[in-house]
């Protein structure tokens, strides 16, 4: 996949197309992918799978995409950048993600089924949590969204 800037990864390039991978995922601006997966039973409310090449799965279906929408916004404290979150085009996929100051996308977590996430609470220290429109709920490391 052409991103069109050098060092931009898949993920960069379809997130500021308004655009994300129709996959349970997180993804790392460093090109980094793993597959997600809801795990209500855990603190932070989803398990980390195995690592997958994003952009080659989409040299192989390009149309595995789907346009999202930013229904929430906060502004991390001391200029840390921002927290966003929403839903996908497919109504009942929800979306988390970490921009910088600088507006380029840190880090974005896709869930499909968990519904829109319309709430975003920054705790202390570095964690946030995210709230979806079923209940759903996750806690993410801003820093790093794979750990707690």
């Amino acid at each position: 996949m052409t991103t069109g800037r050098v060092g931009t990864s898949a993920i960069e390039a379809l997130w500021a197309g308004g655009l994300v991978p129709i996959r349970d995922a997180l993804h790392l601006a460093s090109g980094v992918s793993v597959g997600a997966k809801l795990d209500p039973g855990t603190a932070r409310g989803v398990a980390f799978l195995e690592p997958f090449d994003l952009a080659a799965e989409l040299s192989a279906d390009p149309g595995l995409v789907t346009a999202v929408d930013t229904q929430h916004q906060v502004h991390l404290p001391g200029g840390g950048g921002t927290v966003c979150c929403g839903e996908a085009a497919q109504g009942a996929d929800g979306f988390c993600a970490r921009l910088g100051d600088d507006g380029r996308l840190r880090w974005l977590l896709l869930l499909t089924g968990a519904n829109p996430f319309t709430d975003i609470r920054v705790q202390s220290g570095r964690l946030v949590r995210f709230r979806s429109t079923s209940g759903v709920e996750l806690t993410v490391d801003l820093a790093d969204p794979s750990q707690t």
